[in-house]
């Protein structure tokens, strides 16, 4: 029985890095995003 230990251990440890890499990949898109929308602001703030 302890084998379970050690997959459930394992698999909680996954888990965690899964979800971290996830939040990691949002945050960095949504720094993208807001990058592109802030050039596009300032640019059309400039042609008038």
């Amino acid at each position: 029985m302890n084998w379970f230990r050690t997959i459930a251990n394992i698999a909680a440890i996954l888990t965690a890095l899964v979800a971290a890499f996830g939040y990691g990949a949002y945050r960095f898109d949504r720094r993208g995003k807001r990058g592109s929308l802030e050039q596009h602001l300032k640019s059309e703030k400039e042609k008038r």
